[in-house]
């Protein structure tokens, strides 16, 4: 149906989430008066018609999470009277166009989540911009030094894996009217954060390689709430009278001495996993904050759990197996055990009493508006209750066996995409990705479980780990891309929904599509090797064979019998 013409104001038109297919007309402009335009989650592909900038009086445009492609129109430069410009979340690509300078009365951009290449033009210099994000792109060059040289009234600067390589410049840590401050996941030279912007609330400064010590202005500033220095090369001390924060997260960095006893007796959510702090054996774990592998000691169940009051292995185990945000189930053989009971903070080490496993959990889901957990999803999607729950994080998950016997071991892992599933259009357009690491080695860099699950929504892969310290950890780390506006804003980050670790070395053959079901299975076990310490030892070595038999049907069989559904 056409746009008739209208010669008066009229509301504005918020359109959201209302599976519109299609392109978008042209016959939009006959809503000359028309100031608001809101077509967020919607399915609407092709581009923007070039008609619409003789809408003189549209301020407010917003396409969030729609299939829009091609190259962004430079013909956007003549929509004036824009003030509001977000096309976040579609699939635009090339280069940023020069003409978007043009938008003088423009204070809001937001092109996050495309795929843009290229640097930033110069001539955005000439906008007076609040607010800009533009993130998960990839776009090159460094962070211009425009931003802080004339974007004085900036309050929102947003560039999760941007592209864009660092050092940040300083002049956009001096920024007066920052409050809201996130880079994340960039590349660039190791460099030093000196100062941070002096009104800043939310400071998100992740995986960009800060080194030297935290500057004295984080510890004691009072209006900053919310602060991120994951995954950096920080040094030094936590100050004695530093303020804690809502929300604090120090993982992966090299910091030492001791945590101030006002970090430990607080209701807040602090993070000083993956770090080198010495700390006291009568330390207990607290609500509100992760210690996981904080210690200086790297080698004992001290510093994988330092406060946790576990100090030795009460016997060796073989195995364990995770029902990720749900109860304790069996499926087929195997018992599960859940941790969907377990408390849910944005900053947490929970470990399974009377077993050998456990996770830790970094990162809130920002811009969410929701002080609830939000760490469990459950969905009906599947008859199958391994994949009818999920647990995600927003920065980091970590899940880990300890007081393991030394070997190698199969590790298999479930995914089940159940935010962005096909019950409505428009959750078709998120995307989803994160690393995976197994023993600390990045095994699958932007992992996408659709893609993986090849159009199913349902994946499972499988890695062969050593364990040469009676310990294995799989991480699963949110590098920033992908969207986090779908099916709701705060939306993102990894989730998994079952693990499977068993002693023993194998692969297991993934059919594809119409090919057989029957999955070979190929145990790891260099027969030949032990053929010939036979026949060379003789009557020597028939002890040792017999005990090396055993460790082969321990890890053949049992290992079978472990994952013995591995593909549905």
């Amino acid at each position: 149906m056409l746009a008739p013409k209208i010669q008066k104001p009229i509301a504005p038109a918020s359109l959201k989430t209302l599976n519109f297919q299609g392109k978008l007309p042209s016959e939009m402009v006959n809503l000359t008066y028309l100031k608001y335009l809101d077509l967020t989650r919607n399915y609407i592909s092709g581009n923007i018609p070039e008609e619409w900038a003789s809408m003189k009086h549209l301020t407010n445009l917003s396409l969030t999470s729609n299939r829009l492609s091609g190259n962004i129109p430079g013909y956007l430069g003549s929509f004036r009277s824009l003030t509001y410009l977000s096309l976040e979340a579609n699939q635009f690509s090339g280069t940023i166009p020069s003409q978007l300078g043009d938008l003088v009365n423009l204070t809001d951009l937001i092109l996050s989540s495309n795929q843009l290449e290229g640097t930033l033009p110069k001539t955005l210099a000439k906008l007076n911009l609040t607010n800009f994000r533009a993130s998960d792109n990839n776009l090159s060059g460094r962070i211009p030094d425009f931003i802080g040289k004339y974007w004085s009234y900036l309050d929102r600067l947003e560039l999760y894996a941007s592209g864009l390589q660092g050092p940040i410049p300083n002049a956009i840590l001096s920024l007066e009217k920052l409050t809201d401050l996130r880079i994340t996941d960039m590349s660039g030279p190791e460099f030093n954060l000196t100062n941070i912007p002096p009104k800043v609330k939310r400071l998100v400064l992740r995986n960009i390689n800060l080194t030297g010590v935290i500057p004295t202005d984080v510890w004691t500033m009072a209006s900053l709430t919310t602060l991120d220095l994951t995954f950096n090369k920080l040094e030094g001390e936590i100050p004695r009278n530093a303020k804690t924060r809502k929300l604090m997260f120090l993982s992966g960095n090299k910091l030492n001495g001791s945590v101030p006893d006002s970090f430990l007796k607080t209701d807040k959510n602090i993070d000083v996993s993956y770090n080198n702090f010495s700390w006291l054996p009568s330390c207990r774990d607290a609500r509100g904050i992760n210690t996981y592998r904080s210690s200086l000691i790297k080698n004992n169940l001290s510093g994988l759990l330092p406060c946790s009051g576990i100090h030795k292995c009460p016997k060796s185990y073989r195995s364990f197996h995770v029902n990720c945000g749900g109860p304790d189930i069996t499926s087929g053989s195997i018992l599960y055990k859940g941790d969907g009971n377990s408390e849910n903070n944005a900053a947490m080490m929970y470990y399974n009493q009377g077993s050998n496993w456990g996770f830790s959990n970094t990162g809130d889901f920002m811009d969410d508006n929701d002080e609830g957990p939000g760490y469990i999803l459950h969905s009906n999607y599947w008859n199958e209750p391994l994949f009818s729950t999920a647990r995600r994080a927003a920065i980091s998950l970590t899940y880990y066996g300890y007081c393991l016997e030394n070997g190698m071991y199969t590790v298999k892992l479930d995914f089940a995409e159940i935010q962005f599933t096909d019950d409505e259009l428009y959750k078709r357009v998120g995307k989803r990705y994160f690393d995976i690491y197994i023993q600390g080695k990045l095994e699958k860099p932007d992992f996408n479980i659709q893609k993986a699950a090849n159009g199913s929504n349902k994946a499972s892969i499988v890695f062969n780990a050593s364990v040469t310290d009676t310990t294995l950890e799989i991480r699963l780390y949110w590098n920033g891309k992908g969207t986090t506006c779908i099916p709701k804003r705060g939306n993102y980050g990894p989730l998994i929904s079952a693990i499977t670790v068993c002693s023993g070395m194998f692969y297991i053959y993934i059919p594809k599509p119409g090919e057989a079901s029957k999955i070979p299975i190929v145990v790891g076990v260099v027969t030949s090797a032990l053929l010939l310490v036979f026949l060379v030892m003789g009557v020597i070595c028939w002890k040792f064979y017999f005990r090396d038999k055993f460790m082969r049907e321990r890890g053949t069989l049992k290992s079978i019998i472990c994952v013995h559904k591995p593909f549905p």
